[in-house]
């Protein structure tokens, strides 16, 4: 139980934390250029704020060494963990857009319809994942139907990405966001589900002592 909890607690998760922050500062050197606070989209601005605030309370989390209470404590984790998987994809898509604003391009209507997207597809993956562990009585023996439904789901963000590639238009050679962005969402779903294994060992364990 503690190794599981301390894997949910750390190094992970911070490595993510630092990633994003690079990718904060990437974006952030627009500034050097010909962008200026007044002209930077506010969705960048509140959206890279809240970054820095989930990316600070990820790497606070290294600090801590009490193990007391440690399902609440795994939960929390849990959602610290979650939330920092899709902050540092979305301050990577994120590079694309300051870019974009500092070469006077406002794509909003490409950047609201991507964050919905990574909005729904993550959340689709989240509740495909609880499915795993927990059968809500009105699905009764239709469970495996649902999670594969809520899988495929979350896929159709892969086919936004290479709709994106196609549409979008090329700033500074920075389409390469796009493609990569694939195998970004991939890899964070993926540590998605591990975070929440883990939860589930700290879970078992707990309840079976």
């Amino acid at each position: 139980m503690e190794e599981s909890l301390n894997r949910l607690r750390k190094p992970a998760i911070q490595f993510l934390n630092i990633f994003s922050l690079i990718f904060i500062f990437f974006s952030c050197l627009q500034y050097k250029f010909d962008l200026t606070i007044e002209n930077t989209p506010i969705y960048l601005i509140i959206t890279t704020i809240i970054a820095i605030i989930v990316n600070i309370i990820g790497l606070l989390q290294f600090l801590e060494k009490k193990m007391t209470q440690p399902v609440k404590r795994a939960k929390r984790y849990l959602i610290i963990n979650i939330l920092s998987v899709y902050i540092v994809y979305m301050t990577f898509y994120n590079m694309y857009f300051f870019v974009a604003a500092e070469h006077h391009y406002y794509l909003d209507n490409y950047w609201y319809f991507g964050i919905m997207t990574l909005l729904f597809c993550s959340t689709t993956h989240i509740l495909s994942v609880l499915l795993m562990r927990f059968s809500p009585n009105w699905l009764k023996g239709n469970k495996v139907i649902a999670i594969i439904i809520l899988k495929g789901l979350a896929s159709l963000i892969y086919i936004q990405k290479i709709v994106e590639y196609f549409i979008i238009p090329n700033i500074a050679e920075s389409h390469f966001i796009f493609l990569l962005s694939l195998l970004f969402i991939f890899a964070c779903n993926f540590m998605v589900t591990s975070f929440y294994m883990l939860y589930g060992e700290v879970y078992n364990e707990v309840n079976d002592s």
